[in-house]
């Protein structure tokens, strides 16, 4: 994923797909209170998912976070996220 000349982001795989931030910029800003890798078992394949699933993704998207409370905690914490609010 890269910026163009405007600052947009583009990828070449999905060219009509334009998020606003990449994924380590939402994963910066906290924007799941801290819950968006923690584990879960899914609804439609009853697949279990742990933990350490972030560990899959490059490690600087997680620079500088506490990993325990901003990317895998069970409780969504409203000071995590970047806006201070519950989404």
């Amino acid at each position: 994923m890269k910026r163009n000349a405007k600052g947009d982001l583009t990828t070449a795989d999905f060219p009509e797909f334009r998020p606003n931030l990449t994924p380590g910029e939402v994963m910066q800003r906290g924007s799941f209170g801290g819950t968006y890798f923690r584990p879960i078992q899914s609804a439609v394949t009853g697949e279990k998912f742990g933990k350490d699933v972030w560990t899959e993704f490059p490690a600087e998207w997680f620079k500088g976070l506490d990993i325990s409370r901003q990317v895998i905690s069970p409780i969504y914490y409203e000071a995590v996220n970047k806006y201070g609010v519950k989404c």
